[in-house]
């Protein structure tokens, strides 16, 4: 019976992942689908890590992973590699902090602010590194006066509130308002648009083409 041994694609090959010592989640993160795609059993997809990876970081990495799990595996490089790594640097209290303390105006895309603080305040949640309702605080924090007062005034919505506060329902409506809001902007732009180009295009005279035109006219004609 003929045996068939699964070959993943060897580093510098299309759809191999190469690791430099930078973005160790991403890294992670695709080597293991990779890993999986092709079946690999856990012992060989950690054996086969250093291969994929520069050759002094590969030998580090020997090291680190002796004997190790796979999730030991993956918690032993991520400490070791956090400080560049731009998916841990970005996924925590202090990235969160401080994109909530940033300034911004209401000609700004606050719809897209309010969908990375959810991104990230929902792994801290789970990571027990954020409670909720500091997130729901932060979340409101990170907008306009103006367009806080608008929200609470419109939902109802009371920070007081302790145990009725959901971080959940707190999103949902001020995507919802902020929705809405790009709605009513873009009809009135184009309102404005449309009232522009009837007020600047040229206004065509039409004249009925069985008129009679008056004699001195038709002389200079």
């Amino acid at each position: 019976m003929a045996i068939f041994s699964i070959v993943i694609p060897y580093l510098g090959t299309p759809g191999a992942r190469y690791f430099d010592g930078q973005k160790i989640t991403d890294f992670l993160d695709r080597y293991s689908q990779l890993c999986a795609d092709y079946r690999l059993s856990e012992s060989d997809k950690i054996h086969r890590l250093p291969w994929y990876c520069e050759f002094f970081t590969g030998n580090y990495i020997k090291i680190l992973i002796k004997e190790a799990e796979w999730v030991a595996v993956r918690s032993i490089l991520g400490r070791g590699y956090k400080d560049n790594d731009l998916d841990q640097l970005i996924n925590s209290r202090e990235f969160l902090d401080a994109l909530e303390r940033k300034p911004r105006s209401e000609d700004e895309d606050l719809l897209h602010y309010c969908q990375l603080f959810a991104s990230i305040s929902r792994g801290l949640v789970l990571r027990k590194r954020l409670d909720r309702y500091t997130q729901c605080q932060w979340s409101l924090q990170g907008l306009p006066e103006r367009v806080v007062m608008e929200i609470f005034y419109r939902y109802d919505i009371d920070l007081e509130d302790d145990d009725g506060l959901d971080f959940g329902d707190v999103l949902e409506k001020t995507l919802v308002f902020f929705k809405r809001r790009k709605v009513l902007a873009d009809f009135v732009r184009d309102k404005e648009t449309d009232l522009a180009n009837e007020f600047t295009e040229p206004q065509k005279l039409h004249t009925p083409s069985n008129i009679v035109k008056p004699s001195y006219i038709r002389q200079k004609a």
